[in-house]
């Protein structure tokens, strides 16, 4: 064998031994990408399930907040009707924010079940039957919020709250506390569910 034919045969087998390799880094990276994109997918399974769970007890602190708002948008709209005065502009504002705050928060819990679906986590039977209770409360109570300031956000500076504005704010108003009852009691029956009963990680 020449030279020349030497050379060949050992670029041949070079470029073999390096197409063999390029092939298993290939295979092993892609195995490699495939055990993170794994790992990440299961971390955020679990954060998403923590966050589920640990809101379904804090937000009992939370409607705290809510009932704050609810409160300073019924004195505001009250006083208004009382002192027979059109609403301005800055307060109409704020009754504004305080509705979409309000809003916000009666959503936390449907945000954190829906990133729980989606990472495909699955809730045992027995938790799930007392978080679709909260849900059910933080569902109507979202509602019952937005009929609440409904009221107050459509009155504008050319009108007057009404009496039956502020009697039917009343109404809605005893309303979220009845669901924010509903709540806490659901939230109290899940509390005494421990996290590794509640999901299932696939």
């Amino acid at each position: 064998m020449d030279l020349q034919a030497w050379d060949n045969a050992i670029s041949i087998a070079s470029n073999g031994v390096t197409a063999v390799g390029v092939i298993i880094g290939l295979l092993y990276g892609r195995r490699k990408v495939n055990e993170l994109i794994s790992a990440k997918l299961h971390e955020a399974s679990f954060s998403s399930a923590l966050s589920l769970y640990n809101e379904i007890s804090d937000l009992r602190d939370k409607h705290a907040k809510i009932r704050l708002l609810l409160n300073f948008t019924l004195s505001t709209v009250n006083n208004l009707n009382r002192d027979n005065r059109p609403i301005d502009l800055e307060t109409h504002l704020n009754l504004q924010r305080s509705g979409i705050e309000a809003f916000e928060v009666s959503m936390i819990l449907s945000k954190c079940f829906t990133r729980v679906y989606n990472h495909n986590v699955t809730i045992k039977k027995d938790a799930m039957d007392i978080i679709q209770k909260a849900l059910d409360a933080a569902n109507q109570l979202t509602n019952e919020i937005n009929v609440f300031f409904s009221y107050a956000t459509k009155i504008n500076d050319d009108k007057i709250p009404t009496l039956e504005d502020v009697e039917s704010m009343r109404l809605h108003y005893e309303n979220i506390t009845k669901l924010q009852l509903s709540y806490i009691q659901a939230s109290s029956e899940f509390q005494r569910i421990s996290f590794k009963n509640t999901f299932i990680f696939e």
